[in-house]
């Protein structure tokens, strides 16, 4: 489902953010 989609990429985008703040 594309709500599945757009919560996953949510997620890797935090995750991408918090590694590039640390």
């Amino acid at each position: 489902k594309v709500l599945k989609t757009r919560k996953i990429r949510e997620e890797e985008e935090a995750a991408r953010r918090s590694k590039f703040t640390k």
